[in-house]
């Protein structure tokens, strides 16, 4: 065998290696990224049943205090009945997202409006704060997964495996 065939061949197995270890690499970086993305979703899910409850909250204590508020937050969170301040079951969460948004906003101009000097209003409303805070810091942290993630699962030298293996770019949050 001809000396440089022999160098050609190793140059082009040690081209191919690096690319497989660095095929492997990406691979690896793409699971994480899609584990850490399915376990921020999870996280999502668990504030936007916290921002529920404390909206909830917040509507029974409106409600003891002699507030009248809208019918469709008296019917979301069964106010009906005399309030009380258990906590909700996870049953109870009928809603997510928008609409918890829709009740939080609405609650939240009925005590700006009324300009309650109530502890446990502002108590409560500094939870609300809070949580919007977390929510929007993990949307965020979300939102730049998911970037990396599609930066991989786009990236030319890698697009022929992600199509063979039917991976996807994911929507980020909006």
């Amino acid at each position: 065998m001809p000396k440089e065939l022999l160098i050609v061949l190793i140059c082009l197995g040690s081209l191919l290696a690096l690319w497989l270890l660095s095929l492997i690499a990406v691979s690896c970086v793409l699971l994480f990224c899609h584990k850490k993305i399915k376990r921020n979703k999870m996280g999502i899910n668990i504030i936007l049943a916290q921002k529920y409850d404390v909206s909830g909250v917040l509507a029974k204590e409106l409600v003891s205090l002699d507030v009248e508020l809208p019918e469709e937050i008296m019917d979301e969170f069964n106010l009906n009945n005399k309030p009380n301040f258990d906590s909700f079951s996870t049953f109870e969460r009928k809603s997510v997202g928008k609409r918890i948004e829709e009740i939080v906003t609405t609650l939240l101009e009925i005590v700006e409006r009324l300009n309650f000097d109530n502890k446990r209003i502002s108590t409560i409303k500094k939870s609300i704060e809070d949580i919007e805070k977390r929510h929007r810091h993990v949307i965020i942290s979300q939102n730049n997964l998911i970037m990396a993630y599609n930066y991989w699962v786009k990236f030319k030298p890698y697009r022929l495996v992600s199509k063979l293996f039917k991976i996807k770019p994911i929507q980020p949050i909006e």
